[in-house]
């Protein structure tokens, strides 16, 4: 139990989520009593009765916050926040709140309502606040409530309709081609300049009849007629050599029916071209990924879970590409040793931008032998502008027997050199580097006090002229 507490308080704190730990025990009791007494229509009580709604709000209690809260209202610590908590909630929190009682009343899954806040810099913010809905009350005694801010996705449907407002006064000006058509295929509005691709001009087809108009491609005018679905479209279109991406949305009358289409189209032919080049160059260096035997290439997400594996990766740990892909990179080639290391690399590579360097390491395979690799790293960002990771693998299995080969070589004649019974020097620029045990004794001296000292001071000074 203490275990699973400090868990849940290591994400209450780190969560990037707003959760304020409320205890509704009280407000659910005092609902229960008024349907004790026969009320029915809590929300038609509470508007008749407002005395009674702010005598509900004093049995809120807000336990604790956490650390994305203080973030989101410019706290500087909790204590100062909750002692002032009532200053930050906007215009609308009493109609969220009557809102919030009839979701505990009607006993519903969850509740989830926009709501009004002030931050302790007076700055006015939106935010989404929601919680699951307890169905004993012990449970409403530490009640999670999350809110998140979405005072920038307000802005931004205010400025669409602003845009929307505005679209008659730009429409003339603008480089797609935008055009509107009612059921019967009347073209009503025939604009912008990329309309000379086609060679037409601003207002040229108004009054023709589009499905006329485009009769010799049939690709055309089904997609023309998607919209009368009553669900927007998307998609391409090819006009001879030209490729356009089209958007098409439907516009409904008084009775539901879809009574025009406004669309837009862009000329994407060069992009499609390009797209094409850069897809089919993509598939060659994937098909050489793939092909390689000799070179392990491994494709990770931001949770370390393995998007691609090659050939290679097969053959050099074991699992088949069908038994990788989806698993984690801890449960498959890192051993247990090494998890918290391998954790704080990729950390800290995400989020410091420290690179992890190319090295020399002892992973695991399928079958839990240990195999030595060169392993090297990519960090790129995907469609979806989140880290994914590359390990490039060499198998040294070869380099390291080698190597031990080599060392058990070396031995085996410094043993040979050192047990010799002739005496075995080796001098550089006049000075000895070297000596076995029967050179040294021939000296009278050990081989650690010949090392770096003079040969020719253990010549006689007669024989001094013949070795000089």
């Amino acid at each position: 139990m203490q275990e699973n507490d400090v868990h849940y308080k290591y994400l209450f704190e780190k969560s990037g989520v707003s959760i304020w730990n409320e205890d509704l025990s009280e407000v659910v009791l005092e609902l229960e009593r008024l349907r004790t007494k026969g009320v029915t229509d809590i929300r038609k009580y509470l508007h008749t009765n407002p005395k009674v709604v702010f005598k509900f709000l004093e049995k809120v209690k807000v336990l604790e916050v956490n650390n994305a809260t203080l973030q989101l209202f410019e706290a500087h610590d909790k204590e100062s926040f909750l002692e002032s908590i009532d200053k930050c909630f906007g215009e609308n929190a009493i109609d969220v709140f009557i809102d919030e009682l009839e979701a505990i009343w009607e006993r519903r899954e969850a509740f989830r309502s926009d709501a009004n806040f002030i931050t302790t810099t007076g700055k006015n913010i939106t935010c989404q606040v929601s919680f699951q809905i307890p169905e004993i009350i012990d449970e409403f005694r530490y009640l999670p409530v999350t809110l998140v801010d979405i005072t920038e996705t307000i802005i931004a449907k205010g400025a669409l309709r602003d845009s929307l407002q505005k679209f008659e006064a730009i429409r003339k000006c603008s480089i797609p081609m935008l055009f509107m058509y009612d059921s019967d295929g009347l073209i009503t509005l025939s604009e912008g300049k990329m309309l000379a691709a086609v060679g037409l001009e601003p207002g040229q087809l108004a009054g023709q009849n589009v499905f006329e108009v485009y009769a010799d491609y049939p690709d055309v005018v089904t997609a023309l007629k998607k919209p009368f679905s009553g669900e927007p479209y998307e998609g391409y279109i090819e006009l001879d050599e030209l490729v356009f991406e089209v958007f098409y949305s439907p516009y409904f009358d008084t009775q539901g029916n879809v009574s025009n289409v406004l669309g837009m189209a862009m000329d994407i032919t060069k992009r499609k071209k390009l797209e094409d080049t850069l897809s089919k160059n993509e598939e060659r260096f994937r098909k050489l990924f793939d092909d390689t035997d000799a070179i392990s290439i491994q494709g990770y997400d931001h949770n370390q879970i393995v998007t691609y594996w090659n050939r290679a990766s097969e053959q050099l740990y074991g699992y088949s590409a069908q038994q990788a892909i989806g698993e984690s990179l801890y449960d498959l080639i890192i051993p247990r040793a090494m998890h918290e290391q391998a954790r704080r690399d990729i950390h800290n590579w995400i989020e410091n931008d420290i690179p992890i360097p190319a090295e020399s390491l002892t992973l695991q395979r399928a079958d839990g032998s240990p195999i030595n690799v060169y392993s090297s790293h990519v960090f790129l960002r995907d469609d979806n502008d989140q880290p994914e990771m590359f390990c490039i693998d060499i198998d040294l299995t070869a380099q390291v027997e080698a190597q031990k080969a080599l060392n058990a070589s070396e031995e085996k004649y410094r043993l040979l050199v050192e047990n010799a019974n002739e005496g075995i020097l080796v001098i550089q620029h006049g000075l000895f580097k070297y000596s076995n045990s029967a050179a040294s004794n021939l000296f009278g001296a050990t081989p650690e006090h010949l090392l770096d000292t003079a040969f020719i001071d253990y010549v006689h000074s007669d024989d001094r002229t013949i070795v000089a």
